[in-house]
């Protein structure tokens, strides 16, 4: 439940928490760093996460891994969850610091968001997904729509990769694949979702923080309306979460997958050249690009109860990062991890099949895939017009606002 706050007391505790932040950063911790979101290379911080051993605990309190088999080891253990444990009995006399007076779960709406959604439920959620995926008529219909956005973009020369051709799709694809009526979903487009997920570990600025708490307010208003338009194929208990998870997680995912997946092809033509001459390198392409550019970086997990791992005692309530796009590019799993490379088999950590990204995995790999079979059937290569802009304080998703391309 969201904190109900005037703007002064929201304001202050944002910033509270983002001094924290920045001030860890400047003893050189990497993890800080990575919240600070300034790196330009975040492979190097991966690096120097790895350095610090398996598992070390940041200078912001926070335990992190960029080890992938402690990562691949938290995220399948059940006694790690999302939602942080509720605080004990305050101890001790002192005063409370101003970042320890409430944490972001308290101030943005991340459980409505279903964002700390259980495992249990991401699972049945995911067979859910799974079964619409496997529609042979949703495949087609996810074809179509990339294939006409595609046809709309292929004779203006210069395009915005997001916002003429992955966005729009995007949000066709969500309607379609929930079986409702184009349209009827453009908030998910006009939802700042992204933002979301990145301030599930970094305070966003407050005007920020109230359109996240007004467009989630919304997007719940919006689904009884849209309830009886849905697939009959959700099962009306799982319909809610699987309708806001969509908007909140899917579109973005999809577009970060199409914008990154352009990206790395377009510094690698021989790469390029490849998927150009065989579409069905799509899915491949797909798979590395979770692998190289994960749509969420980190997933921030909490332990039930004392655990040890990797040889390190944690205590009850520990918070803890799991990195996975460094744990991506451990050179102990993955052979020049820093390539990019369509003929890789390696099994990534990207989607977790119990947490609520990973509840999506078979719906974003058949929106991905169809959009980039699309852009490979007509654009591929494209010509980076200039190098992908991205928003500010988003350490999780490194979210793309512009991205002008141009045919070779």
């Amino acid at each position: 439940m969201v904190m109900k706050l005037t703007d002064s007391e929201l304001g202050r505790a944002l910033l509270s928490l983002r001094g924290y932040q920045w001030l860890r950063g400047i003893h050189h911790d990497p993890y800080a760093l990575l919240l600070r979101a300034e790196s330009d290379d975040p492979a190097q911080l991966g690096r120097l996460l790895r350095e610090r051993g398996r598992l070390h605990r940041s200078d912001t309190g926070t335990w992190v891994t960029a080890d992938h088999a402690t990562a691949s080891r938290l995220l399948a253990d059940p006694r790690f969850v999302l939602r942080r444990p509720p605080a004990g009995p305050a101890t001790g006399t002192g005063d409370v610091m101003p970042w320890e007076e409430a944490t972001l779960s308290d101030l943005l709406p991340l459980d409505e968001a279903r964002l700390t959604t259980d495992r249990a439920r991401c699972r049945r959620l995911g067979a859910t997904a799974a079964r619409i995926a496997a529609d042979g008529p949703v495949a087609t219909r996810l074809a179509d729509l990339a294939g006409a956005r595609a046809e709309q973009v292929r004779s203006t020369g210069h395009f915005d990769l997001r916002a003429d051709y992955a966005l729009p799709y995007a949000v066709e694809a969500a309607c379609a694949l929930l079986g409702l009526p184009a349209g009827q979903c453009s908030l998910f487009g006009a939802f700042s979702p992204a933002v979301l997920l990145d301030a599930t570990v970094v305070p966003p600025r407050l005007p920020e923080a109230r359109a996240l708490i007004a467009s989630t307010a919304e997007l719940t208003a919006l689904w009884p309306r849209l309830a009886p338009s849905l697939s009959k194929t959700v099962p009306e208990d799982e319909a809610p979460d699987l309708f806001l998870l969509t908007a909140v997680l899917l579109v973005p995912a999809v577009v970060h997958l199409v914008c990154e997946a352009v990206a790395a092809l377009s510094h690698d033509p021989g790469q390029a050249g490849l998927l150009r001459d065989d579409p069905v390198l799509a899915a491949p392409a797909v798979e590395e690009t979770l692998r190289h550019a994960p749509p969420a970086r980190l997933f921030t997990l909490h332990a039930t109860g004392p655990e040890r791992v990797a040889d390190v005692d944690l205590p009850a309530g520990a918070e803890v990062a799991v990195v996975v796009a460094a744990a991506h590019r451990d050179p102990s799993w993955c052979p020049d991890p820093d390539r990019f490379d369509l003929t890789r088999n390696e099994r990534h950590l990207a989607l977790p099949p119990d947490l609520p990204l990973g509840a999506l995995a078979p719906l974003l790999r058949v929106c991905a895939t169809a959009a980039v079979a699309a852009l490979a059937a007509g654009l591929l290569p494209l010509r980076a017009v200039g190098p992908p802009v991205r928003r500010l304080r988003a350490p999780v998703t490194r979210s793309v606002l512009r991205f002008p391309v141009a045919p070779c």
